[in-house]
Parts: C-alpha cells; structure tokens; sequence
C-alpha cells in the first residue's frame, strides 16, 4: 500500500513506538504509486486515462495532452483531438479550410447567361458557355478578364463543355433547330471542328464528359419523342463506338464516369446517369456488357442535376434539384439518408469536387431574405465516409445588391474549382440579371479560401 510506518522513541526508555504515514516520495520500486506520480515517473504507477498525462502503450493521448498533430499523420492541416478512451481522434483534421472570399469577374462584352465552366488541366485558363448567342468564352485567372474565344453560329442551344485531361482541346455539345452538334475546339488556334451526327435528326445533346485517362468520351441528350440516347466514343472522336437508347423522356442532366469496383457490377466500367429535366430517373450503363440497368433512384428524391464523383474515391454526389438535397451513390446502392443542404431552399442545381476531394460546392438557386447567392460546402477529411462530412455556407452576400443586382431568378448553374493551384479557388457561372426580351450581362464570380496563405 502506501502506507509507511517509522519508529520512534526507545524501547529502554519504555518510549518507542510505530506510527504510520503516507508515502509522498515519488520514484522509487516501493509497491505505491504516491499522488502526483504516474506511469512516466513511478514504476508502480499504471497508465490512468483522465490524467493529463500520455502514458504509454495504451495510451496515445490524455485529455489537453496531444503531442502527435494532423500532420505527423500525413494530414496537411487542422487539429487532433484525443477521445474518452485516450486514443487519438483525427476527424478534425485535413485542410486548414477557411471562409470563401467572392469577386465579380468584370463582365461589360458577354449578355445571357452563362451555363458552363470548366478548367484547362493545368489551370492556366477556363472555358465558359454563354447560352445566348451560344459563344465560348474564354476566362484569363491572371487578368481577370473574359475574351470571346468562338460563336457557334447555327446552333440553337450549346449545353456543355469539357476539356480533354490533356488539355490540348475540349469538346463543346449543343443542338440545331434539327439535329445534335459536336464541335471540337482547340482554344490555343481557334481552330473549331463541327462533327455532324445527323444520324440523330432531333437528338438534343445536353452533356459531355471525359473518362479519367482521356481514351474515351461520354455523350449524351434526348429526343422529345420520350427517347434518351447515350453514347461513348474512343478519342480523338471520328465515330460512335457505342450506343444506347430507351423509351422514358426525363431529360438528360449529367453522366458520370464511376470508378470501378469489384463490389458493383463485379468491378465493370459503367457510367451512371441523371435524369432529371423533366421527372426523376438514375440508370447504370454497364460499358463491359453493353447494357443498361435501373440502379433504384426514387422518385421520392427528387429530380437530379448535375453530380461528380470524388476525386481518388468510389462514391458520387448528385444533387438533386427540386428537394435541395445531395444523394450519396456508394457501392451499388444510394446508401445514405438525404443529405439536406442547409440554407439552400429547395432547388440546387450542381455539385463540384476539389482536386484532393476534400471539398465539394453545391450551388443552386438564389435563397434567403436579404437573398443570397446559394453556394453551399461539404468538407471530408481523407478517407472518411461521406456521412462523416460537414456542411458550410459559404453563399454570396448581398446577391440583391451592387456589383451583382441579381434576384431569386438569377440562378448559380455550374462550379469549378481551379486544378494545380495552390490556392483554393474557382469560378461560379450564373444566369443573367435582365430577362429573354432584355438580358443582362452574365455574372461570373471568382471565389477563394480566405484562410489559405497561397491565395493572399
């Protein structure tokens, strides 16, 4: 115990006697482990969780006492916690995130609303869709300034653009008044080729994507004889190399490349679709076999919109835009509850990933009162599940307001964030501020992490 007895006094004078007393010197091998002592600094002393003291090897922590940081385990920021159980806790760590700064892109050339955005792969410029007048814009990160870079002259609607991983052109879709178009742009000569697909009198094409390496491109529209067509080409594009068509008009949003795994479709490449411009509707197309599948997207939650996958994972957001919510597609299944985005109202329109899939921006309609340009973030610490997310507001203020002077129609349509840059950043594309018979010009605003020591 730690009780120690002394002897006092002298047995020939009759006067000795043993009295007892604590143990209060801390170190030595003597059976007690005295207050103040601990498993560093007394060997009779076990580890006790709660005392503010790591002490080894059951222990990695103890309360305040944290000595391993995010970044000794490979994190690149944020702030390790400790449990209840003395273990370490990491789910706080990842990116030193911070609030999202936004700046109108001055804008006095190009009126309509801008649908589009995407990043050349090495961040050095963006092309940008303008609806009306159906022109590809060019956006310049380093002036700050958009140029004309082409007018589809012809066409009546361009819907998507997307460049090709190695940069060295991009694929724009869109429509005549009678048959679907393809152009291929490359944007460092202007040089444009227009790929006729007459085949498909009547086929609006809304959507275009690129696989991960490049060898393949994915298309896409439908017909308003209730027929969806999909399509896949291998790259450069000379031809379709496969089709697929089917009977149930809900309009085509998006496709997505999944990332194959041996747990869905015994690890098949497959693209999955969103169907929502005119109902609800997700349906896998398994590319290995050549068929298409319904993959249990409910009508219950809502019309999807545009999604992506993330980045180095195997799940795919898709938001959905006449609930405000995102749908996690995870393995085959949609797995999780509805993810509800907060302060988004009930209409999102896009989903977007970072490089590192860390952060994902959903934008949509304007929402609130004063309103406010709805850009809402989902943050994810590496390797985390998506349940284990974190959802900020980071929408535009005073929407309402100069420089904008947009109102609840003047919609956010697509996000990207700017590959290769150090800083964390991108370009939001928004509708106009006027109307059919008299548009506005299109907004564009550049948003970046206000924390991030890169982008000051």
């Amino acid at each position: 115990g730690c009780t120690q007895w002394e002897h006092l006094g002298n047995s020939g004078t009759c006067d000795a006697e043993c009295r007892s007393g604590p143990i209060t010197l801390i170190g030595p091998s003597d059976g007690c482990c005295p207050p103040g002592g601990n498993a560093l600094t007394d060997s009779d002393c076990t580890p006790d969780c709660g005392n503010q003291v790591t002490e080894p090897p059951g222990e990695e922590c103890d309360g305040t006492s944290v000595a391993t940081s995010c970044q000794d385990m490979g994190y690149p920021g944020g702030d390790m916690l400790c449990d209840d159980d003395c273990q370490l806790d990491s789910s706080l760590c990842g990116e030193s995130f911070g609030m999202l700064v936004h700046e109108k892109v001055p804008n006095l050339l190009f009126q309509g609303d801008f649908v589009d955005v995407d990043w050349h792969p090495d961040g050095s410029s963006a092309l940008l869709l303008l609806s009306s007048g159906n022109k590809l814009v060019k956006y310049d990160p380093e002036a700050n300034a958009l140029s004309l870079l082409y007018e589809f002259t012809g066409a009546l609607q361009v819907t998507r653009v997307a460049y090709h991983p190695s940069g060295d052109f991009a694929f724009v879709v869109g429509y005549t008044a009678s048959e679907p178009r393809m152009w291929k742009v490359f944007p460092e000569t202007g040089e444009v080729v227009e790929h006729n697909l007459a085949t498909y009198a009547g086929l609006k094409l809304t959507v275009v994507k690129f696989d991960k390496s490049g060898d393949r491109v994915a298309f896409g529209g439908y017909l308003d004889t209730d027929v969806t067509h999909l399509f896949v080409s291998s790259t450069p594009f000379e031809s379709v190399s496969m089709s697929q068509g089917y009977g149930d008009y809900r309009g085509l949003a998006d496709i997505l490349w999944a990332e194959p795994d041996p747990l869905v479709y015994d690890g098949a490449d497959y693209l999955l679709t969103s169907e929502g411009t005119n109902g609800a509707h997700s349906r896998s197309w398994i590319l290995d076999v050549d068929t298409v599948v319904e993959n249990g997207w409910s009508n219950g939650f809502g019309n999807p919109g545009r999604g992506q996958c993330q980045p180095g994972g195997i799940f795919c957001f898709v938001a959905a835009r006449t609930t405000g919510k995102v749908y996690v597609w995870d393995q085959g299944d949609w797995p999780y509850p509805s993810m509800s985005v907060p302060g988004s109202g009930s209409n999102i329109s896009s989903v977007a990933w970072n490089e590192n899939g860390t952060r994902a921006l959903v934008v949509g309609r304007p929402s609130g009162n004063p309103v406010k340009g709805t850009v809402v973030e989902f943050r994810l610490n590496p390797g985390a599940s998506p349940d284990q997310g974190q959802w900020i507001d980071q929408s535009i203020p005073a929407w309402g307001e100069a420089p904008y002077l947009a109102d609840f129609n003047t919609s956010i349509n697509h996000v990207a964030w700017r590959p290769n840059s150090p800083c964390q950043e991108g370009l939001i594309v928004a509708s106009d501020t006027g109307t059919s018979w008299s548009p506005g010009f299109g907004i564009v605003v550049h948003f970046k992490d206000s924390s991030d020591p890169d982008c000051l």
